[in-house]
């Protein structure tokens, strides 16, 4: 979001508003810089309304393998990404926030289920899939 635009159009998702982060070093959190949460990276603001992010968000990430959509909660898809040789299954909570009828963000939180670390995977898996949604809107 750029400096001094509210951000008064996107409401908190109540999976983000209790996001308690653990200790180890198997998530990644990707939000806007304003976000609660302390995120890890900070989002970019897409010039598309926010129906169009999630759409094309949700065609490209449905072109992966391994990766499933487990539930639609309002503005918050959880999807579930499944490895191919050890089969771990991280989960992946995604809310797409509107900053302007014509702006939006998302809010991304990677995180595997078991482990202490994931050497990098929920950070390389978030940047690939924001790789892939700049790639649809470019």
């Amino acid at each position: 979001m750029s400096e001094g635009q509210s951000n008064s159009s996107a409401t908190l998702h109540p999976f983000f508003e209790h996001l308690v982060r653990p200790s180890s070093s198997n998530h990644w959190f990707i939000a806007p810089d304003w976000f609660p949460g302390l995120p890890d990276e900070t989002a970019p603001e897409y010039t598309v309304p926010v129906e169009r992010l999630r759409a094309v968000f949700d065609e490209a990430i449905g072109s992966l393998k391994g990766v499933r959509v487990k539930k639609r909660d309002g503005a918050l898809t959880h999807y579930i990404a499944q490895t191919a040789i050890f089969h771990f299954k991280d989960d992946i909570r995604v809310q797409f926030l509107p900053l302007s009828p014509e702006t939006s963000s998302l809010a991304a939180y990677s995180a595997s289920r078991i482990g202490f670390g994931d050497l990098g995977a929920n950070r390389k898996r978030l940047r690939h899939w924001l790789g892939l949604l700049g790639d649809r809107l470019a």
